[in-house]
Formats: structure tokens, sequence, C-alpha cells
């Protein structure tokens, strides 16, 4: 070995090494040696091959010692997930047939719909809702508030809709349910009293079938009792008939919705709670109706201690009354967590340019208010505004010729402007013709301007009535 070594080395230094007696010349004159009488050449050889050979040793060393790290980082990765897995810890994984169902009241198309959507649609996707249950839900032949949230939901594919009130020949208000599984089937009816009652809108039911990631069905219905205390009392009891008349009345069932429930007043819901008592308003119309087809439980009230209310979402009058609920059949579905959401200081936070520039467009538009503006407000120049007396009948005189003085101080600055940049020598006299324009400005838009800020609490606001959240396990 250590001679084909030294043939292939040339050593530096050869020729002036006393041991030259080792060289010899072939026949053209080139020199060779025989490293075998070279002591040193032999030396030199048998280090580089030590080197060599410790170089590979320190190399699979090395490899060996990195993969008993890597070995043991992955066994403590695994351990460490072991132990933190929801089994370990003593709870249950998450399952696939659990549910996340929200009741929302659209609150119609009152004051910015075009931003409210996309306030409501952040606020499902934030907190991770499957199936929303919507009540005042305006239809149009040509548009829909269903298809203006899919769009901003395009994972909740499946819809129903079943209008209660005719608003116009060709828009009506109801009850919808949005479902990112498929619904299978729906089912519908009329609940409203027959009795005479001071609320004149109709009032409906729709139950929706929903299959769960498992396979599992769960029928959700969606309701909005009548305002009136009497009348909630038929509204219930015709509900409680047409879910015991439905197929598979003992499917898991969800009821979610604007129960129109006054403070210290459960008696219209006493029937579906089983929970009747003796002094009960509604007790004679609970006799006609039968029993439910569920024992239902109040989601919030199954899990926390705190009051829950969810109306009014507005500075005024407050928080007074809790409407809002979902009541679960409690011998197969387990409520797992509740939320409120909707808060109007956080949409108050995100949302404060988007409803300025709405205002400003509606008031650009020349139309008047398509919604009431209430008690505190009157309609101006398209918008609703606080603090004026009457509405502004079209044409709106402070609007009236909004767009056109807005499109020429626009030009005229801009002039100002160029003149400014390209006639520096003018430079006194364009600052100067820029302030008049604008101290013009401020008389001609002054009044407009004042109804675009003038904004009405109300509109900062994703509803007048928080939106309730529940989780439910299937049991």
């Amino acid at each position: 070995c250590c001679v084909d070594c030294a043939h292939t080395y040339r050593w530096p230094g050869i020729e002036s090494a006393p041991f030259l007696q080792a060289e010899s010349k072939d026949s053209r004159g080139n020199r060779s040696f025989d490293p075998a009488l070279d002591p040193r050449a032999a030396l030199r050889c048998l280090e580089t091959e030590d080197f060599g050979a410790a170089h590979t040793n320190n190399t699979m060393k090395l490899q060996l010692r990195f993969a008993l790290l890597f070995i043991f980082l992955t066994a403590l990765c695994l351990l460490a997930l072991k132990f933190s897995t929801p089994e370990s810890a003593g709870q249950a994984a998450i399952p696939t047939h659990d549910l996340a169902i929200a009741s929302v009241n659209l609150w119609n198309i009152m004051f910015l719909w075009e931003v409210r959507r996309k306030g409501i649609a952040r606020t499902m996707r934030a907190a991770g809702v499957d199936v929303i249950v919507m009540q005042e839900v305006r239809v149009g032949s040509t548009w829909s508030q269903i298809e203006d949230l899919q769009q901003l939901l395009p994972e909740h594919r499946w819809a129903v809709f079943v209008p209660a009130t005719q608003i116009s020949e060709h828009e009506a208000e109801g009850l919808a349910i949005l479902s990112r599984f498929p619904i299978t089937a729906n089912h519908t009816t009329d609940i409203t009293a027959a009795a005479p009652s001071p609320d004149t809108n109709r009032r409906h039911v729709i139950a929706a079938d929903v299959q769960l990631r498992s396979g599992a069905t769960v029928r959700i219905a969606a309701v909005h009792l009548s305002y009136d205390k009497n009348a909630q009392c038929e509204n219930v009891a015709r509900l409680t008939k047409f879910l015991s008349s439905l197929p598979h009345a003992t499917m898991p069932t969800l009821l979610a919705g604007d129960w129109n429930a006054y403070p210290g007043d459960d008696d219209a819901l006493a029937l579906l709670s089983g929970l009747v008592s003796t002094p009960n308003r509604c007790k004679a119309l609970f006799a006609d109706a039968g029993p439910p087809p569920h024992h239902f439980i109040d989601a919030w009230s199954a899990l926390e201690s705190q009051a829950g209310l969810t109306f009014s979402n507005m500075p005024t009058p407050g928080p007074v009354s809790r409407p809002d609920r979902i009541l679960a059949s409690a011998n197969d579905l387990r409520v797992v967590h509740n939320s409120l959401r909707g808060s109007g200081k956080d949409y108050a936070g995100r949302y404060f340019v988007h409803v300025l520039h709405a205002r400003l467009a509606r008031m650009l538009a020349g139309e008047d208010c398509p919604f009431d503006c209430g008690p505190r407000g009157k309609c101006v120049c398209g918008v609703c505004v606080l603090g004026v007396e009457k509405n502004c009948a079209l044409p709106c005189p402070t609007c009236a010729h909004l767009p056109v003085t807005i499109l020429i101080l626009s030009l005229t600055i801009l002039f100002a402007f160029v003149a400014c940049i390209r006639q520096w020598v003018r430079l006194g006299l364009s600052v100067l013709l820029f302030i008049v324009i604008l101290a013009m400005g401020f008389v001609l838009l002054r009044e407009a301007a004042w109804v675009l800020w003038t904004a009405m609490p109300e509109e900062f606001n994703t509803s007048d009535h928080l939106f309730l959240v529940t989780r439910v396990v299937l049991v």
C-alpha cells in the first residue's frame, strides 16, 4: 500500500534530498525512484494512511452522534405529544359529531346593511359557526340577504328560507338557515296565533335536517315568536304540534331564534322544557298541544351563571332582556360552550371608516332612506341623522347639488395644485387661491359634512341583538 502511495506522490524538494541514490532515469531521461529505498517516503506514506483512517473514524463517530441525537429528540417529541393530547388530560378529543350553531337577528336592512354584513360574516367565521339560524331576513326579487352573506361565507353552501311577512310586492321578510353541512330535508309551517293580537306579523317556523361530518343528522328549527305575550302561548303550542308531527320526530333537535322573551316571563317556553307550573298563563293551550317530542334545555342556562342578556345591543336602552335563545334536546345533545358575539364596540372600532364611506355613497346617490330611522333619527340625504326635527323630503336641499359641488371643488383644487407646482413665481397667489377654495368649500358643504358626520349610534352595531353561539355534541 505504501509503495503504491509513494509511486503516485511527488514529494516536494525530492531533487535536493540526500537519498538521490534511490533515483534512476529511464531511456528518455525521466527520473523515478524506488520508495522502498527511501525511509522518509515510506514514513510519509504511513502518516497519510493513518490520517485518512482517523478522519474516516471521526466522521463515522460524528454521524453516529447525530443519529442518536435525532432518535432522542424524536422520542422526546412523541412523548410530549402523548401527554399533551386531550385524552391524557382526562378530556374527550374533539369529536366529528360536534356542531356550532348561532342565533342571529339580522335586523333586516336597517341602517347600513352593506357594512353590517361584513361585520356579521367576520363574526361568524371567527366563532367557527357551522349553522346560522337567522330572523328578520329580507329577500327581494333581485337580491337577497342570504346571498349577500353566502358571498362572504362561501363555505356555507346550503340555505333554506321561509317568508313570513310580505313587505312589498317584490320583497318579503322571514326566517332562514345557513349551513356549511348538507341540508337533507326541510319542513315549515305557520304558527301565527289565531286569536286577535296587536302583532300583525305572520309567524312561521322552519326545520332543517342537517347532516354532520360523522354522518349523523340533527334537526334545527328556526323560530321567531310574537312580541305579544298572549300570542306567544299559541305560537309555542303550534310549534310543539309541528315538531311532533315531523318524520323521525325523536331525532336530536335544536330550536334557535328570537323568542321575544320578557324578563321574568318564561311561561311560553315552559311547555318545551316540560316544567309547566300551575299559575302558567299558557297552560290551557298547552293541554291541547300535547307533550313535545323532547325535553328541551336552555343551552345558556345549562352552563352559564351570568344573565346572558342579548337585547338591546344599543347604547339606549342597553341590554335589558334575553330573547335570543337556543334550546337543545336533553337526551341526545350535550352543551359544551356558549358565547355572545357582535359587540357594538368591536364593530365600531373596525368599521368606522366603512360606515362614513357608505354614508357618503348614499348621500351622493340622492335616494331616500330605504328604512325607518326610528324614534330618535330622521332621514336626511338618504341617511339617518340624530338631532333633526323632521325628515328631509327629496330632493333634499342640503344635498341637492352635492355631487356637482364636490366635482367643481375637486377640479379647482387640482388646478391650484398644478399651478403651484409648475409656476413657482406665483406660489403665493396659488396658496391664497387654495385657501379661498377651502373656505368656499366649507361654506357650500358644511351642512352636508354635518350630515355625513352625525351618524346615529345605532349605525355602529352589527345588529340590535347580540348573537348567541352554542356548541353541542351528540351523546
